[in-house]
């Protein structure tokens, strides 16, 4: 498999931005981006890609949870709703707490958002990594930073409407702040890369591969013949029935800078393959559109805050929308 990748020029684009989730409804077609940090200003708007037209548009939505909540927040599609979960904390001043972790819905045939009551919350609620996992029928919440107990918890939750529930793993990435993980498309298990941990204080950057398997829902440290870098912020999606491309991410540096590869994962093993992908990039996002059996590349940081769009291809098998999705049954 050769990437293949494609700067698009879509008539309507997001502004620039970092730290912002997104993810692909896959009943509609959409790939979703909801707010996140406009150098420095915090945005609260909520845009769409149409694979079909190729193009954006904005939305208009009701209901926006408070500014502070959403440049840190994560966000899956849950198909069995058809309705995107975002989770993230909320800023509370001046309580105790901090961040207080908040769980919400955005439902995209009213354009609204909902908060959900939960009993239990994951607490590291910042900059963790999170997606819907087919294998399971459920959201995968893992790592992230807690300030109220100050630290970065080496947890995975679950959810799936009824409430977060921790995952009692006898194996577990180190707590880590800034890693990404997505569908393995290789074997339908999640992959997770880098991130950065605080083992003794200090932040130290990793290069770690690692597998939540469905069969034995453990994580599973895998150490293929060759590796990235150490990094944080990567773009990082499924690749189609392949595999998984990562691209970019930052690295702890002085001055520091970012990475400028690309990289296939094909279940095993991480090949280098960087020729004509964005260049220097981190904290944006990259998706799988089944669609069109391509994954949409946008936004980040590139020396500053990027609206740039592109498409990644080459994928020789492609990922169906029913085994992308164990909810047939609603698509």
């Amino acid at each position: 498999m050769t990437l293949h990748w494609t700067h698009l020029n879509p008539p309507h684009k997001p502004p620039g931005r970092g730290d912002f989730p997104m993810d692909y409804d896959l009943a509609r077609d959409r790939l979703c981006v909801f707010g996140g940090n406009l150098s420095g200003a915090i945005s609260d708007d909520w845009w769409e890609f149409d694979p079909a037209v190729t193009d954006w548009a904005q939305t208009t939505t009701a209901n926006v949870p408070t500014y502070s909540f959403y440049p840190l927040a994560n966000m899956a599609f849950y198909p069995p709703t058809r309705t995107f979960v975002i989770f993230g904390a909320n800023y509370n001043t001046p309580g105790p707490d901090h961040y207080i972790p908040m769980t919400w819905e955005y439902d995209p045939s009213t354009r609204t958002f909902t908060e959900i009551p939960v009993a239990h919350s994951p607490s590291g609620a910042l900059h963790g990594a999170m997606c819907y996992w087919p294998a399971v029928g459920k959201i995968v919440y893992t790592c992230g930073f807690s300030y109220t107990r100050n630290l970065r918890p080496a947890e995975t939750w679950t959810f799936d409407y009824a409430d977060w529930v921790l995952l009692p793993t006898a194996n577990h990435p180190i707590g880590r702040v800034y890693p990404n993980m997505c569908v393995d498309g290789s074997d339908d298990d999640l992959l997770l890369f880098g991130g950065v941990s605080s083992p003794a204080g200090s932040d130290v950057m990793q290069a770690d591969t690692w597998k939540l398997q469905s069969q034995t829902m453990d994580w599973n440290n895998v150490i293929p013949a060759t590796s990235p870098d150490s990094r944080m912020g990567t773009y990082l999606a499924q690749a189609g029935g392949d595999g998984c491309v990562m691209q970019g991410g930052e690295v702890l540096a002085s001055p520091n800078f970012n990475r400028t590869d690309a990289l296939l994962w094909d279940g095993v093993n991480w090949t280098l393959d960087s020729a004509g992908n964005p260049g220097s990039s981190e904290r944006g996002h990259m998706t799988y559109l089944s669609s069109v059996n391509k994954c949409l590349w946008f936004g980040g940081f590139q020396g500053g805050y990027s609206q740039e769009t592109w498409y990644v291809d080459g994928f020789s098998r492609p990922r169906s929308r029913e085994r992308f999705s164990v909810a047939t049954a609603w698509l």
